[in-house]
């Protein structure tokens, strides 16, 4: 079972036992809540269906709460065999083309996706992709009729809603270009606790606008998004299950479901941008000085889903007991990207086309990559810890004095 397996398998479990630890359980007690889910039976990881136990979710639980998402993997065994898996992006793009033409079988999708380049190494079996279809294909017919009720959390930092949408387009560099405008909104309180804007729509500038709201406000409880590229990834279930956050997405092709945001951006764009002229604007910077004017005063302003005379600054700063700050190494370690690579015999990996030397101890282990998206610190997880690793310097080899190795005598 290789790296991506044992995270697959931790995401599973700590999905189920998340509304024990944050104890968001929709039943009446946990015992209720354990009872409903290991009558349920579902998809487990290895594609089966199954159920699982009231003991074995007790077990789960405790071993988060004692070791974090790393506690919820199972041993490595050396007994693993090379399986190849539908990826998140792999499954976004099926459940694309299914919705688009219901009728298109498991081959015909499977090839269209080889054309189109969406596999870099082995192509998984045409049998994986009629499972996976008959795993989702009755969601997705659900989906038509869906409840589409609106819904309001009781306190604040309880759930957090998250979109991107399209901003305007401004001269910078001396060529036109769009802007994309990410925001996070507390749903009890519609104060926007983050938001960020950038010239490129990608997972990266996500993760950053969360992060920072984080830092500010708090970690929630769950965090509501669409079923978009950015937001359906596995760095990002990573991060969320590591500061123990709950992920929840709005149904395939129903991203309206996030009313609160989608309001937001709706009155944004009929207040803010249609009342600028862009050709003002020569940087990112300058855009973002001014929309940061608009937000603070759009938190401040009456909001008559509150109450009267109530603002979303108000309405947050009512539970100051709901803001649970998150220790600032504890934050920059859970939004370090993951990747596993196997040392080289000359104690090196590649990352990025790029070569770090991680030691001879290293050489021929399989290792855990941690690292800033812009790759401006690497680390690998070694004996519990986080070990920075450095790109390799041929020059300064060069001359560094070699150990000399001794053969033994026969």
């Amino acid at each position: 079972m290789n790296a991506e397996q044992l995270e697959d398998i931790a995401l599973f479990r700590y999905e189920l036992i998340q509304p024990l630890i944050a104890e968001s359980f929709p039943d009446h007690t946990k015992q209720e809540y354990m009872k409903r889910i290991a009558a349920t039976e579902m998809v487990l990881p290895n594609g089966k269906r199954g159920t699982v136990g009231v003991g074995t979710l007790k077990e789960w639980a405790a071993n988060y709460r004692k070791f974090g998402l790393k506690g919820l993997k199972p041993k490595r065994r050396n007994d693993a065999g090379n399986n190849r898996r539908l990826n998140d992006e792999q499954k976004a793009e099926i459940i694309r083309l299914k919705t688009q033409s219901p009728n298109r079988p498991a081959t015909v999708i499977r090839k269209r996706m080889i054309m189109t380049g969406f596999f870099a190494q082995g192509v998984p079996s045409e049998s994986t992709f009629q499972r996976y279809l008959a795993q989702v294909t009755p969601e997705l017919q659900r989906s038509q009729n869906e409840d589409m009720r609106a819904f309001e959390m009781s306190h604040v930092n309880e759930l957090w809603q998250i979109d991107t949408t399209h901003g305007p387009f401004i001269l910078a560099g001396g060529r036109k270009r769009k802007v994309y405008i990410v925001g996070i909104i507390d749903d009890a309180s519609r104060y926007l606790v983050g938001w960020g804007m950038f010239f490129e729509d990608n997972a990266v500038n996500v993760q950053t606008t969360l992060k920072q709201a984080i830092a500010t406000y708090g970690r929630p409880r769950q965090l509501y998004a669409d079923n978009g590229k950015p937001y359906v990834n596995k760095q990002l279930a990573l991060i969320c299950a590591e500061l123990g956050i709950g992920m929840r997405h709005a149904a395939v092709y129903h991203g309206n479901q996030k009313g609160k945001i989608e309001r937001w951006f709706g009155v944004m764009k009929q207040q803010w941008m249609a009342d600028i002229n862009y050709e003002e604007y020569q940087s990112l910077e300058a855009l973002r000085a001014e929309f940061a004017k608009y937000v603070r005063d759009r938190n401040n302003q009456i909001n008559r889903n509150l109450g009267e005379h109530v603002t979303p600054m108000d309405r947050f700063c009512e539970e100051p007991e709901a803001i649970h700050k998150v220790p600032k190494v504890a934050l920059e370690r859970a939004f370090l990207h993951r990747e596993t690579r196997k040392v080289a015999n000359d104690g090196t990996i590649s990352l990025n086309k790029q070569q770090y030397e991680t030691g001879r101890a290293t050489i021929g282990a399989t290792v855990t990559v941690r690292y800033q998206p812009d790759l401006s610190k690497v680390y690998i997880e070694w004996e519990e810890a986080l070990v920075e690793v450095r790109p390799v310097d041929k020059l300064e080899n060069a001359h560094v004095k070699r150990q000399q190795v001794r053969l033994a005598e026969g």
